[in-house]
């Protein structure tokens, strides 16, 4: 399995773009809090999200395979079950996440895009109320982000990010 400090500097040279690279650090750290909560593989689960967004700028202009190229990509890198969690990890793109790791790796990717979107202590409002119909008013198009991280907070309630 790759080490954290290659897969940054792998990521850092891939993304070449300050708020990708960024977006992915957070999610990873996203990842790697949760991985805690669920008592997993915290390297495993801090490489998934660090490494999720790999093929984006390949894949921007056809998000329906973005996920299957970085799967690609990863092959000896990762371990089979971060591979199929980037795999997921994109609504537009088969499989589904099935796993624990792959649900969560969808959570934390939406929670990072509505945080730098909406900003953090209007999404932890949300959650703090139980109310998320002022973000999906104020962020029409993003219903999927907000309906995600909504499913998984109500599913979740402990969870710590």
């Amino acid at each position: 399995m790759i080490g954290s400090a290659e897969a940054k500097e792998l990521i850092k040279s891939i993304l070449n773009d300050d708020r990708r690279y960024a977006h992915s650090l957070e999610v990873a750290s996203k990842m790697a809090s949760l991985a805690r909560y669920w008592k997993e593989s915290e390297e495993l689960w801090y490489l998934t999200g660090l490494l999720h967004d790999i093929d984006l700028p390949e894949t921007i202009d056809c998000l329906e395979k973005h996920g299957l190229l970085a799967a690609e990509k990863l092959q000896g890198l990762l371990p089979e079950e971060g591979i199929r969690a980037i795999m997921a990890h994109d609504f537009r793109t088969e499989p589904v996440p099935d796993t624990i790791l792959a649900r969560s790796l969808v959570f934390a990717d939406m929670l990072e895009i509505m945080e730098h979107t909406a900003g953090k202590e209007s999404v932890q409002l949300c959650r703090e109320r139980g109310a998320w119909e002022s973000l999906l008013q104020t962020f029409p198009g993003k219903d999927f982000h907000i309906g995600t991280i909504r499913d998984y907070y109500e599913k979740h309630r402990a969870v710590p990010v």
